[in-house]
């Protein structure tokens, strides 16, 4: 199968025990039995692994590049890099549409088969496994189209578009996590629109930390299950991405100060008021019950690190690679 229509890009740094409530199950076992189960299997599969070099892709019924991320100042610095994980994934797909798989989700069998079903509408799916209040999204029937910046890292896109967008943006490596916010803004600007749909089973495994073999650490992700103020923040933060400055309590509740979702004791009211406000509360990290800040600590390094930022051409990496140079 030399040109799939889809193509599914697993990025990881995850260790192989990966499963809290499941300690039978092993990261690539778990992936592998969630797509051979598919009914839609006209797809490859790209891992794109920080543990390339350490283990292999177990042998399975469909096409599989497992591969090593492109090097530049992030990977070699074992630091958190989703974008240049994506870039690489995307310089070696040969799907017409690429399908984002996170690696500790559980897929339903028609997982797939719906992605290929809009994509033959001329629309581009992108999975949630939440309604977050949404009443139109209903399980296993509602679609509706995504609204500018609301794509988390479930959406779908063609190829071409990818590579006439150069890919996902450099400067949201290190820690920023609106990589895919960013992205979904500037494919819906190029014109790919695509559509929620939210399945029965598609679900989220409980997860065990990152393997410090990959990633020297991983700090808390910082997203806002609000779609609105992750476009915001994506919006009013694109040319200072990865800045220490971002981090300070201050900018945080400065940004936030609209936030209709946001409590006067700093919860979330999407999360019925349980929850302390994401932005808020990775202003800061704990280890070993230690007290850790982002603008003293993370992005000093970054800001170091990116004194050189990496700079890719998508379409001369992917000529490369077709001509067996890469």
């Amino acid at each position: 199968m030399p040109n799939p229509t889809i193509t599914c890009l697993l990025c990881t740094v995850r260790s192989d025990h990966a499963f809290k409530n499941h300690p039978d199950w092993l990261l690539f076992q778990h992936v592998k039995d969630e797509l051979e189960k598919q009914t839609y299997q006209d797809f490859e599969l790209i891992v794109v692994d920080g543990l390339q070099d350490k283990r292999s892709f177990p042998d399975c019924t469909f096409p599989v590049k497992h591969i090593k991320p492109l090097e530049n100042l992030w990977t070699r610095n074992r630091k958190v890099a989703i974008s240049t994980y994506r870039n690489t994934g995307i310089i070696y797909a040969d799907g017409a549409i690429i399908v984002n798989l996170d690696d500790t989700f559980s897929i339903p069998e028609r997982w797939l088969e719906l992605y290929a079903k809009l994509y033959k509408e001329g629309r581009f799916g992108a999975a949630t496994w939440r309604h977050n209040g949404d009443t139109r999204l209903l399980p296993n029937q509602s679609l509706r189209r995504a609204n500018r910046g609301e794509v988390y890292g479930f959406g779908s896109y063609p190829l071409d578009a990818a590579l006439n967008l150069n890919g996902y943006d450099l400067s949201f490596d290190g820690s920023m996590y609106l990589e895919d916010i960013e992205w979904g803004v500037r494919l819906f600007d190029a014109g790919v629109k695509q559509d929620l749909f939210w399945m029965n089973g598609f679900c989220l495994e409980e997860q065990t930390p990152h393997s410090l073999e990959a990633i020297s650490k991983k700090e808390p992700i910082v997203k806002c299950c609000n779609p609105a103020y992750q476009m915001a923040k994506v919006v009013r933060n694109q040319t200072v991405a990865n800045k220490a400055e971002l981090w300070t309590r201050e900018h945080i509740q400065k940004l936030l100060a609209p936030c209709a979702w946001l409590t006067k004791d700093d919860k979330c009211m999407h999360h019925n008021g349980m929850v302390t406000c994401a932005y808020l509360k990775s202003s800061t990290f704990e280890v070993d019950g230690t007290a850790h800040s982002f603008a003293k600590e993370t992005h000093p390094i970054a800001m170091q690190m990116f004194d050189e930022p990496p700079v890719t051409d998508l379409k001369q990496l992917r000529s490369m690679r077709l001509a067996g140079e890469l």
